[in-house]
């Protein structure tokens, strides 16, 4: 072979192989239409060899007819198997822009049966179906919160549904917000049906060294805050009577309002059981909240109510949610027990520098446009 020969056989080398690997991306069936890309690049070497090898290897008639013949019909083979899907990939482009192109399919597992048999109270198959997906896709979050469901709230089976947990979880390590959504949902399941207030503690416990610095560490701290003792879950259980008090007959004739006594501690309670509870647990978002009000409300100290809410909208990886409701709130004090309206405008104005473009933006800059309105209600 001479050198255009070769350089041919390499052109037309490297056109089969990258037709083949578009023909096995569209195919449904790959198999086959790799079989038809070998038949029709046997065909094409043997066109281009006989076709090169008779036309310049000889100068008779007849052995070039012969020659240009092969070819003619080597390529005509060669275009009923490629010509299709050459077709396909040039008209790929315009077709896409109304059928959305060809695209690859994610695998993902699938529950529709397991529901469907859960629905029918057929748990034992549910189960089963959903292991059955979960050896495909072990670390499927929702798919080990269902199989959870299904042992612990439909067959009673807490110890199984733990180890489906630990099966998560050996997985791992999972993103935050995984881990949180299944330990937290077996912690729900230990607080509420089960009553079992220390494996819920381990659960949260365990949210917190899986998950340091994040979100998810910051609620699970707020959920032991407020998780209570064994002795508190216990009690919840006794059926609490409550006696009603004989009214006042008279009432349509009493001169002022009735004094209706309620079972309220006072402010003073409260506070000190604001402060114990901050002792133990001093990042408690929702009891500094409402230590702030009673600063507030029932002492008129505006500023030591909103240090409190500071030192919660300063404390790390607490969710942007929660910091606009601390900041939101400073200015409900503002308004309403302070008479400086520079000072709420500030933190409105904090709100849209820390979060610019989203909407507690657009909510803070709309605030403070109506906050003088907001001031003179408030009789300020």
């Amino acid at each position: 072979m001479n050198f255009t020969t070769i350089l041919f056989l390499l052109i037309w080398g490297i056109v089969v192989i990258w037709v083949g690997y578009r023909i096995l991306l569209l195919s449904d069936d790959p198999w086959r239409w790799l079989k038809l890309a070998g038949v029709a690049m046997a065909f094409g070497l043997v066109a281009i060899v006989v076709g090169f090898s008779g036309w310049a290897g000889s100068s008779s008639p007849a052995v070039r007819f012969g020659a240009l013949s092969v070819v003619v019909i080597c390529c005509l083979f060669v275009s009923i198997y490629l010509v299709p899907v050459i077709g396909r990939l040039v008209a790929m482009p315009l077709t896409g822009q109304f059928d959305g192109g060809t695209y690859e399919l994610e695998a993902r597992p699938l529950f529709d049966v397991a529901l469907a048999k859960m629905k029918r109270g057929q748990y034992e198959e549910a189960v089963k179906e959903v292991r059955r997906q979960l050896e495909q896709f072990p670390d499927d979050t929702e798919g080990t919160v269902l199989l959870v469901d299904l042992l612990s709230k439909y067959l009673n089976r807490i110890e199984e549904a733990e180890r489906a947990v630990e099966d998560f979880l050996e997985q791992g390590p999972h993103v935050p917000a995984k881990t949180f959504r299944v330990l937290s949902h077996l912690a729900e399941l230990h607080t509420g049906k089960y009553s079992a207030p220390e494996k819920a503690r381990a659960c949260w416990e365990r949210i917190q060294a899986l998950c340091p610095g994040t979100q998810e560490e910051t609620i699970a701290y707020q959920r032991l805050a407020h998780l209570g003792s064994a002795e508190f879950h216990e009690a919840k259980k006794v059926p609490v009577r409550f006696r009603v008090q004989k009214s006042d007959r008279r009432l349509g004739l009493l001169e002022g309002p009735a004094d209706i006594s309620q079972n309220v501690p006072s402010p003073a309670e409260q506070f000190q059981a604001c402060q114990q509870q901050l002792r133990d647990h001093p990042r408690d978002g929702e009891t500094r909240e409402k230590l702030a009000l009673l600063y507030a409300e029932h002492y008129g100290m505006l500023e030591e109510a909103v240090e409190q809410l500071e030192f919660m909208v300063r404390a790390p990886n607490q969710p942007r949610r929660q910091i606009v409701h601390w900041l939101n709130l400073m200015v409900d004090l503002h308004v309403k027990f302070g008479d400086n309206v520079s000072e709420a405008r500030e933190i409105l104005k904090r709100i849209s520098q820390e979060f610019p473009g989203t909407a507690y933006d657009f909510q803070a800059r709309k605030r403070i446009h109506y906050l003088g309105l907001e001031m003179r209600r408030s009789g300020k």
